[in-house]
């Protein structure tokens, strides 16, 4: 799907098979002049979306999600914003005893490094998470 149709038509299928399986109401934003990326590139990207979207249904209580691309001359960030239940921070990502190991933030994490990307999470109790992943060049 990603070779045909590219990233943005494949992350809209994902936010619409959200939209359908959950009820919450997903859109895509997109900024910049869009332009395709390395193979690997968008499979990676694609997969910290499908990751951050299944957090999204699964464990957030929200009923809204936003997946925005930014593209920019020297950087392209990719984020995944809900207004959901959120959680607490302050344990490490990676850690054996974190919760947050559960939510498979640690692959999120690992396919950013690989893109030499940083990944970065915010999230707080009663205002929702965003995931969102920055990677340099075009």
């Amino acid at each position: 799907m990603l070779e045909a149709l590219g990233l943005i038509e494949s992350l809209q299928w994902l936010i619409d098979n959200l939209r359908v399986k959950s009820g919450i109401d997903a859109t895509l934003e997109v900024t910049g002049e869009y332009y395709r990326f390395p193979p690997d590139t968008e499979v990676m990207l694609f997969r910290i979306a499908q990751e951050a979207l299944n957090n999204v249904r699964k464990h957030s209580r929200a009923n809204e999600a936003t997946v925005k691309m930014e593209f920019m001359p020297q950087k392209t960030i990719l984020s995944i914003r809900d207004n959901g239940q959120g959680f607490k921070l302050n344990e490490k990502v990676g850690d054996e005893y974190s919760d947050l190991s559960k939510l498979g933030l640690i692959g999120m994490q690992e396919r950013a490094r690989l893109l030499g990307g940083t990944l970065m999470i915010e999230s707080e109790i009663g205002k929702g998470t965003t995931v969102a992943v920055e990677i340099q060049g075009t």
